[in-house]
C-alpha cells in the first residue's frame, strides 16, 4: 500500500493519517505527567509562559495543534484525521488545586507516589471522537499546588509514541531556552511516508496481537476484571542491581558476544516472572473466561531503526509502535532461576528482531484492507494471569531531562528539570501492565510502574524474591 505524498498543512486541510493508526491506537491518549517546584507567586507570569511556548510551538509544528476526529467524506468515511486550520492553538486548561492536592513538599516526601495522579481532574479521553466532534491532537493541563505545578500532557495515540513524545518535549526545551527554529530543523517531520516495501506482505502473516473481523473468539471481550478493584505501584529497581543480573544472565547463556541481555529485555522478563506467579496466588482463577493461561509477553516497540524504508523512516513522523508477542518457550509455568530467565530473555530478543519492514509492511496492509479499521481489535488479555505488557517505549522520550527551570520559565525552580515523570489517569483501569517510566539520565534507579488487580499486586509486594531486586516502593 502506497500513502501518496502531501504538500505542506495549508488552510482547512484535513490529512488521513496512515493505517495502522486507524485502529487501537486511534482511541486513546498517551498522559505522562511532570512535577516541578514552583514559586507560587510567579504561578500567572509562569502559565502565560508555557502558552507562549505552546504556541510558538503550534507555529513550528502545525500537526501539534490539529485535531483528530472521523472524517464524514464519500471517499474517506470511516478514515480518522488530522484536520489543520491556520489558527490552531495548543489547548492549555488551567487548575488552581492548592487546596485540593498535596503539596509539592508532600509529594516529593513521599516520592511522587502514583495514586496522587490519578483522579477526575486528569480524565480526558477520545470518547466522543466522531464525524462531528474532533478532539485535540495535544493538550496540556496545569495544576496549581502549593509549592508546585503538574504539567499533564495529554498526546492522541493515533498521532504520536514514545519518540513523538521525546521530539515535542525536545523542541519545547529548545524554544524555552531561547533557540531559534533552526536549531529544531532537524526533527522528523514527515506525516507520511510508503508502506508498501513488501507487496502482500499481509497474505500469509499472523497477527498474534489482533482479532480480525468475522473470527470467533471464546473468551470475554468487555471489562477483563469484572469490577475487581485494580491498583498500581511504582517500584524502584537500582541500576547496578538489575546490571549484574543482566551479566549472570549472560554467564548462564554461555558467556558469547551476542548473548548479553538487554537492560529493559532484563526487567521485562524479570516482572512477567513475577507478576505471573503474584497473580497466580492472589486471583485464584477469579476470571474463568481467562483461559486458555498461556504465558505471554507483549511488549510494545518503535520500528523506526528496525525498518528503514529506504530512509524514510528517519523523516517519519507519527506513531510507529508496533506490538509484539512472546510466548514461554517452554510452556508450563514461569520461574526466576537464571536459567529460565536466559531463556525468556533470549525468547523476546528474538521476537523483537522478527521486526522489519515485511513486519511492518504487513499491519499497514492489514488496516488499510478493512472497511472500517476500527473493527480490527485488540487480541491482548490483561485477564489472563500469566500475561503481561511491558511497555519500554516511555522511557526515552526525553520528559524526564526536559528543561524548563532554572530561568528559563517564570516561577519554576530547581535544576532545570522535573523532579518526577509519572503517568495520569482518570482511574485504575488497566489491568497486566507495567511502564517503565522516564527517568533522568543520571537517576542510578529503574521506575517501573505496575499495574494489577489489587490483590495480586499485595501479593507481589510480598513476594521476597522480587522484593529483593526492589530499592522502594511508591504506592
Amino acid at each position: 500500500m502506497s500513502t501518496p505524498a502531501q504538500s505542506p498543512p495549508g488552510p482547512n486541510m484535513e490529512l488521513v493519517l496512515p493505517a495502522s493508526s486507524q485502529g487501537t491506537a486511534s482511541r486513546w491518549y498517551l498522559n505522562p505527567v511532570q512535577v516541578w517546584p514552583l514559586n507560587n507567586r510567579s504561578a500567572r507570569l509562569c502559565i502565560d509562559h508555557l502558552h507562549q511556548i505552546l504556541d510558538t510551538l503550534a507555529h513550528e509544528r502545525p500537526e501539534t495543534a490539529g485535531t483528530i476526529k472521523i472524517s464524514h467524506g464519500q471517499q474517506q468515511k470511516h478514515q480518522v484525521v488530522l484536520a489543520m486550520t491556520p489558527n490552531d492553538r495548543i489547548p492549555l486548561d488551567v487548575q488552581y488545586a492548592e487546596n485540593e492536592m498535596q503539596t509539592f513538599a508532600q509529594l516529593k516526601y513521599a516520592g511522587f507516589p502514583p495514586s496522587a495522579f490519578v483522579g477526575p481532574r486528569f480524565k480526558f479521553d477520545c470518547a466522543h471522537m466522531n464525524e462531528t466532534h474532533g478532539v485535540p491532537a495535544m493538550r496540556l493541563l496545569a495544576v496549581i499546588l502549593e509549592g508546585g505545578i503538574v504539567l499533564s500532557w495529554h498526546f492522541h495515540h493515533g498521532l504520536f509514541d514514545g519518540e513523538g513524545m521525546r521530539v515535542v518535549f525536545s523542541m519545547i526545551g529548545s524554544i524555552a531556552a531561547g533557540n531559534g527554529p533552526l536549531c529544531r530543523a532537524h526533527h522528523p517531520k514527515s506525516l507520511f511516508m510508503n508502506f508498501a516495501a513488501e507487496p502482500g506482505a499481509a497474505d500469509n502473516a499472523v497477527f498474534p496481537e489482533y482479532i480480525l473481523p468475522g473470527t470467533r473468539v471464546s473468551r470475554h471481550l468487555g471489562d477483563p476484571f469484572g469490577g475487581i478493584p485494580l491498583g498500581s505501584a511504582i517500584f524502584q529497581l537500582r541500576k547496578d542491581d538489575i546490571q549484574k543480573l543482566q551479566e549472570l544472565l549472560h554467564k548462564t547463556a554461555g558467556g558469547g558476544d551476542d548473548s548479553y541481555p538487554s537492560a529493559w529485555a532484563t526487567l521485562a522478563v524479570l516482572a512477567w516472572v513475577h507478576t505471573s506467579k503474584a497473580r497466580r496466588r492472589a486471583e485464584k482463577k477469579t476470571l474463568p473466561y481467562a483461559a486458555p493461561e498461556t504465558a505471554q509477553l507483549a511488549v510494545p516497540t518503535n520500528w523506526k531503526k528496525r525498518a528503514a524504508f529506504g530512509g524514510q523512516s528517519r523523516d517519519y513522523f507519527g506513531n510507529a509502535n508496533l506490538t509484539t508477542i512472546t510466548t514461554n518457550p517452554d510452556g508450563g509455568r514461569l520461574d526466576d532461576s537464571p536459567a529460565t530467565l536466559s531463556r525468556l530473555v533470549a525468547a523476546v530478543e528474538h521476537t523483537l528482531s522478527q521486526v522489519d519492514e515485511k513486519a511492518v509492511s504487513a499491519r499497514y496492509e492489514l488496516f488499510a484492507a478493512q472497511e472500517d479499521p476500527r473493527a480490527v481489535r485488540t487480541a491482548l488479555d490483561p485477564a489472563n494471569r500469566n500475561f503481561l505488557l511491558f511497555d519500554g517505549t516511555w522511557q526515552a522520550h526525553g520528559g524526564a531531562d526536559m528543561a524548563l527551570g532554572a530561568g528559563l520559565v517564570p516561577g519554576l525552580l530547581g535544576d532545570g528539570r522535573p523532579a518526577a515523570v509519572r503517568r495520569a489517569s482518570a482511574g485504575w483501569t488497566v489491568g497486566g501492565r507495567a511502564l517503565l517510566l522516564p527517568g533522568r539520565i543520571d537517576s542510578p534507579v529503574h521506575e517501573l510502574m505496575v499495574m494489577l488487580p489489587k490483590v495480586s499486586l499485595m501479593a507481589l509486594y510480598r513476594d521476597g524474591d522480587w522484593m529483593r531486586w526492589v530499592d522502594q516502593a511508591l504506592w
